[in-house]
């Protein structure tokens, strides 16, 4: 994992027997390369976590941390309009909600593409298993100009996994 990503991931279990991940990544401090902890990727820390996301649906962008997963179920048609459907989910205290890349724009089919390639979906004749539980960093937002507003909406894909690169 580290020659190939640029970072290290160590995962355990607290006493109480809660789950872990630190991430750590090499920086240069005072001329030297040193290993450190990823403070942001470790915490999770986004503007907001899932649950208060879900509870205070911001109409402004907003950045999250957060695992990705998809559902063929997922896919929807309001009027003419097509979305394509995500879970985000928080690895914690699995918190989950849905989110939808609206596919009316070059865009927005671009930035479906992408997250389709992390979660291997739709690549090949399955040969390849989908992955779930992708962590990823997102910025999303609550409503959109169609479908009545009442979904959350991808608006960019900041990295892959939760380490900024």
């Amino acid at each position: 994992c580290w020659v190939c990503l640029g970072f290290l991931v160590v995962k355990g279990k607290h006493a109480d027997g809660k789950k872990f991940t630190a991430y750590f990544v090499e920086e240069e401090i005072d001329g030297d390369r040193k290993t450190v902890l990823d403070w942001d990727a470790t915490v999770g820390w986004g503007e907001m976590g899932l649950s208060e996301l879900v509870q205070s649906k911001p109409r402004k962008e907003t950045l999250i941390r957060c695992n990705l997963s998809k559902k063929p179920i997922h896919d929807l048609e309001f009027g003419e309009d097509q979305y394509s459907g995500y879970i985000l989910s928080d690895p914690e205290n699995g918190d989950f909600t849905f989110a939808f890349v609206p596919l009316s724009s070059d865009r927005n089919q671009t930035l479906d593409r992408q997250l389709r390639r992390i979660l291997d979906y739709g690549v090949g004749i399955r040969t390849i298993p989908v992955k779930e539980n992708v962590p990823v960093t997102l910025r999303v937002r609550f409503g959109d100009d169609k479908g009545g507003g009442k979904v959350f909406e991808i608006v960019n894909l900041e990295h892959e996994t939760w380490v900024r690169p």
